[in-house]
């Protein structure tokens, strides 16, 4: 049995290219500006509520609306490959993710909208998928290369100017650690050097430690008190070792000696996995390799959600949606689609990806003319036998292809459960894909 789709064009006017059907709370990129655009449905008009220039031309990669104490925000995440001209070893060029909240404000009873927060995010490859959390608090992005935060370009060209001094800088002096009832001081020390060539004194709150007839290694008032009288040293493996005796055990040091930048404080992992324990609830970073799983596509399947991603499972596709509310499990797998790992291998002129939101079926666009439909397994209503396994089948996919009236190129594509858009440079094409409804 031959199945057939129903295809409808329409050409594309400049009325179809402005505003009239955007949804409510809509980002919408002119270039340079960002623009925020309420929508009233039925008389069709529009206000703009927010307009400001925000830099060198950006692409909006997502964005959410969320209200959190009666206020009203949008945040958006703004993509840009820009040149970077202290980049003389790699390509020249870096891309930038700029993660934008715009917050309602009531000024003498007049709505409006500005930016409440402004941040960067630099990385050397273009992500696959970059998504805001759904109440705006956090980021998830899949890239080939990982992103880092930045202060801003100043800042950023500070921590450059800042590591070529620091590589200049010579070696610390000292090198410190801490407990909760001592300190250990570790200075390195020339060949040859002898105990009758140390000296070494305590103070309730000084340190003095030079080498004969040569200026102080260290010296100086030291952060707190320590019980001079149970202090000590030694020379260990061409090292003098001190050790402190922390008069108030407990209350950890900021710094050694008031003041004083020559020495490096070492901290130990029990005590690192401690203060990071301590610390997670206020902020958290998470990075996972995914392996040699190829990301295929991503796809809306609840507004109230991030994105989903697609990842090739062998010759499989597994449809994964993160979960921000579950740090124990931030994905969760919810569809798969048979064979479409291999499938999609062997389409070479693929340009786009996508699957509805009840996953009934997944379809690739290619950049001309053609799209390929791939059913979900269906039970069948007749009774098949496979002849050369001798078995019956109880559910068929199906594959279809359209192909498009027109050469342009194609630049977008969406699927929805009952229809595909595909949109060229002069027509909106609607393919009808389920019609049991």
């Amino acid at each position: 049995m031959q199945e057939q789709i129903g295809l409808l064009q329409t050409p594309l006017t400049d009325f179809n290219k402005v505003l009239p059907h955007f949804s409510s709370f809509k980002i919408i990129n002119f270039l340079l500006f960002l623009h925020l655009i309420i929508g009233i449905y039925h008389t069709q008009l529009f206000t703009i509520m927010f307009n400001e220039e925000l830099g060198s031309p950006f692409v909006i990669a997502h964005s959410v609306s969320f209200v959190k104490s009666d206020v009203h925000s949008v945040a958006g995440l703004l993509l840009r490959v820009e040149k970077d001209e202290l980049d003389a070893k790699g390509s020249g060029f870096h891309v930038s993710l700029e993660w934008v909240t715009i917050t309602e404000v009531d000024k003498e009873d007049n709505q409006r909208y500005e930016i409440f927060k402004r941040r960067i995010l630099q990385g050397k490859s273009v992500p696959h998928y970059a998504a805001i959390e759904p109440d705006g608090d956090g980021l998830m992005i899949v890239s080939y290369k990982p992103f880092r935060f930045m202060q801003d370009e100043e800042n950023q060209l500070e921590k450059k100017e800042d590591g070529k001094i620091a590589d200049k800088k010579r070696d610390p002096v000292y090198y410190w650690q801490q407990s909760e009832d001592d300190l250990t001081v570790t200075i390195h020390l020339p060949q040859d050097i002898t105990k009758d060539d140390i000296q070494v004194q305590f103070s309730p709150d000084h340190i003095f430690v030079a080498l004969k007839s040569q200026p102080p290694l260290v010296e100086g008032k030291l952060c707190s008190s320590i019980d001079h009288e149970s202090c000590t040293w030694i020379i260990r493996d061409n090292s003098l070792e001190i050790s402190l005796i922390k008069k108030d055990e407990g209350p950890m040091w900021p710094e050694l000696i008031v003041g004083d930048a020559q020495g490096e404080f070492i901290m130990d992992s029990s005590q690192c996995s401690a203060v990071a324990e301590r610390l997670m609830h206020l902020t958290s970073e998470e990075m996972v390799n995914l392996g040699s799983n190829q990301y295929l596509f991503s796809a809306v399947v609840d507004p109230k959600e991030m994105p989903c991603f697609c990842l090739r499972h062998d010759i499989d596709a597994i449809l994964w949606q993160p979960r921000s509310d579950q740090p124990d499990n931030m994905w969760e797998h919810i569809a798969t689609f048979n064979a479409l790992g291999y499938v999609q291998a062997s389409k070479q002129d693929k340009k786009f990806t996508a699957c509805p939101p009840n996953y009934s079926y997944a379809a690739i666009c290619e950049c001309l003319r053609r799209v390929f439909i791939y059913r979900q397994p269906t039970p069948l209503s007749t009774v098949l036998y496979n002849r050369k396994e001798g078995r019956q089948v109880g559910q068929v996919a199906k594959q279809l292809v359209a192909t498009l009236e027109a050469s342009d190129p194609i630049l977008g594509f969406q699927a929805t459960n009952e229809r595909l858009f595909v949109l060229t440079t002069k027509s909106l094409f609607l393919i009808k894909v389920n019609t049991e409804n």
